[in-house]
């Protein structure tokens, strides 16, 4: 009896640590049958109880946490108190965008506690650049999609995880150019092929990221068709992605509410709300019943929010 009272209490406290419990107010039914179907093993030796708290805590995690952030610069948002968010927020992975560097990482930035890093960077000037930390190793690491002249600015990454595959990717802008528009359009075309093959194979997708559009008019302050980042054409991407078996996360959760997540600073100065969506998880169908949350936060690291995805994996 003994043994089985310390054996659940060890489990519990497992539980509360490595999913948040006290957070997310959340209490998944598989904890009880796991543990009452081994219960009776557990009693019977203590090298038992030992074994079987090593299995649960290799594969009871029921809950993932993913961030992502446009940190425009990744320097400066440490700076700004980048660990501090992490330390606080203590995602399982976090996924940034526009790192501005085409050196290596120092070891202060590269080498966070607890993940690995993974940070593919533009090899010509220092901007674009994306960087992804997660505590799970991934399978295998893709960098970029095939496409010199984009590979080369270091816009997209993909991680194989066991559950699913996530990509990390930071669009171009179109700078307020008919050239630089057109150039975005290129590579929205590129990326929706890239992410349509994956599917197409029955991949389980989290496309995350900065795509520098605002999809519809809920998703900026100023609605003006022809404001570069909500024109039509531009519009119209994000709306065959969706439209072919991929699910919008935080509208899924959110679907009336005008949250952005680029805000220029002299708005959050004034705490006007006024800006634009344009940080988005793109879920695909196959994994769309997992998903838990999806929202928002209001941090000071940038000129983006972060945007949170919660799942619940089996």
């Amino acid at each position: 009896m003994i043994y089985e009272i310390v054996a659940f209490l060890i489990f519990f406290l497992y539980y509360i640590y490595s999913t948040s419990i006290a957070k997310n107010n959340k209490f998944p039914k598989r904890f009880f049958y796991f543990y009452y179907s081994i219960r009776y093993k557990i009693v019977t030796s203590i090298k038992y109880l030992n074994v079987y708290i090593i299995v649960y805590i290799e594969f009871g995690v029921f809950y993932m946490k993913i961030i992502s952030l446009n940190v425009n610069g990744i320097r400066k948002s440490f700076e700004k108190g980048l660990l501090d968010f992490i330390n606080k927020e203590n995602p399982d992975i976090i996924c940034f965008q526009e790192i501005k560097s085409k050196k290596e990482l120092p070891d202060e930035i590269a080498k966070i506690p607890n993940y690995n890093s993974y940070s593919f960077l533009n090899e010509l000037k220092s901007f674009s650049g994306v960087t992804t930390y997660t505590k799970i190793k991934a399978l295998n690491i893709e960098n970029g999609f095939g496409d010199e002249r984009f590979d080369n600015e270091g816009r997209i990454q993909t991680l194989n995880f066991k559950d699913f595959k996530l990509v990390n990717t930071y669009c171009p802008s179109a700078k307020g150019t008919k050239e630089g528009l057109s150039n975005k359009l290129e590579y929205f075309e590129k990326l929706k092929d890239f992410i349509f093959s994956m599917q197409e194979k029955g991949e389980k997708l989290i496309v995350c990221g900065d795509f520098n559009i605002a999809h519809n008019e809920i998703d900026t302050s100023n609605t003006n068709k022809y404001m570069y980042g909500f024109r039509p054409e531009e519009r119209e991407i994000l709306s065959k992605i969706l439209s072919n078996g991929f699910v919008d996360a935080f509208r899924k959760f959110n679907p009336s509410l005008e949250q952005y997540s680029w805000i220029q600073y002299k708005y959050r100065k004034s705490k006007e709300n006024k800006g634009l969506r344009l940080d988005y998880f793109f879920v695909s169908d196959n994994l769309e019943n997992n998903i838990e949350k999806s929202y928002i936060l209001e941090e000071e690291l940038s000129d983006h929010n972060p945007i949170v995805l919660e799942l619940e994996l089996d």
